[in-house]
């Protein structure tokens, strides 16, 4: 099961929203990183396609976007990315994962981390079974929700 992780010190009241009330509200999804090979670059285009395919609107880090020639209405800047998505995948090792956190935390958005390093603490979704986990989490609520960055 995905670990879908609190980018910021503030709790967010779950008592008060259903668990699938609140997969149902990831309407646009942001996706970041910093692909360091062309292995890592091809599970974001991946990912990209794969959200696209099922209805989500998806912000992609700019840099990112720009080496995927994606279409440029899809790049955005991490900031603006916390603005408007629901929630953001963070593609890369647990110090990507850290690194977004730190921005994204004034915007109180959920992540969620495909591994693509080494360790896979806090990005611990596994790049083999990436598409069945991010099904189960973003289609069926099947997610734990951890406030590690407190």
């Amino acid at each position: 099961m995905a670990k879908i992780l609190n980018s910021s010190a503030v709790d967010i009241p779950l008592k008060l929203m259903k668990m699938n009330e609140l997969h149902n509200s990831f309407n646009i999804i942001g996706l970041a990183g910093k692909p360091r090979n062309d292995v890592n670059l091809q599970m974001h285009k991946n990912v990209y396609h794969w959200l696209i395919e099922r209805g989500y609107q998806v912000l992609v880090e700019k840099e990112v976007a720009e080496k995927l020639e994606l279409p440029e209405h899809t790049a955005a800047k991490l900031e603006q990315i916390g603005q408007l998505a629901q929630l953001v995948i963070v593609i890369g090792g647990d110090g990507n994962m850290l690194g977004r956190a730190r921005i994204l935390a004034k915007y109180n958005i959920p992540l969620i981390g495909i591994n693509r390093g080494n360790l896979g603490f806090l990005t611990d979704i596994d790049p083999k079974n990436a598409y069945a986990q991010l099904e189960a989490c973003l289609e069926r609520g099947e997610f734990l929700w951890k406030n590690v960055f407190s």
